[in-house]
């Protein structure tokens, strides 16, 4: 058996400690290169997951209206952020106009007609507005129609569509013997209505307003 002198150990442990430092960073170095291949192989196998599009906030003004003041056969109170142009429709008629929102981009499109104690027109009318409305069925997720009765004591018929569709609000209203009156809301960017739903429901509050103070002048 041979025998280790005391000697012997002493030049062992005196030995320099460089080589053995250089071994332990070449075993980290090869831990660090595998834990970092590792950790970009599964990031590469997980699926990209698209972070959903964000929208900016939208800054809704204090409500506040005005009086007509345009020579037409009705006058109510509309919202002060809203200005009253001719109608740019195709088919416009005398007393048409637009209730336009330049802040929002969207417009009231109102139509006017007579009807001169005439029934059947009053009837066609009616239900014109109503196929104009649910024309949109295809689009909507859901239509809700309702009557209100007006403070002065007309009635108006209020549709409203849910879902990505350009006119989200529409209504009419009549006297039943002189006048009858139409409007309907549309929005620039159908495909938006989730997120503009603040905008479309401030609108609707104009549009109650205008037709709770809505008068006929003769």
């Amino acid at each position: 058996m041979c025998k280790v002198s005391r000697k012997t150990l002493q030049c062992y442990a005196s030995f320099p400690l460089q080589p053995k430092i250089c071994i332990i960073l070449i075993i980290l170095a090869g831990l660090s290169f595998g834990l970092l291949w590792f950790g970009i192989n599964n990031e590469c196998n997980q699926k990209y997951m698209p972070k959903p599009r964000g929208h900016c906030r939208i800054d809704l003004p204090e409500q506040a209206y005005q009086h007509t003041k345009e020579n037409l056969p009705y006058q109510f109170e509309y919202s002060v952020h809203a200005d009253i142009l001719e109608s740019k429709s195709m088919y416009k008629q005398k007393f048409w106009v637009d209730l336009y929102y330049p802040q929002f981009e969207a417009t009231i499109y109102i139509s006017y007609q007579s009807i001169t104690d005439d029934p059947i027109l009053l009837a066609q009318l009616c239900q014109h507005a109503s196929e104009l409305a649910f024309k949109h069925s295809s689009q909507a997720a859901s239509i809700e129609e309702s009557i209100i009765q007006t403070p002065k004591g007309y009635q108006a018929t209020v549709i409203e569509l849910f879902g990505q569709v350009p006119t989200p609000f529409q209504f009419y209203i009549t006297d039943g013997k002189k006048h009858f009156l139409r409007g309907a809301l549309y929005l620039k960017t159908a495909s938006q209505n989730d997120f503009l739903e603040p905008v479309i429901e401030f609108i609707k509050k104009d549009i109650i307003h205008m037709l709770n103070t809505l008068e006929w002048k003769s």
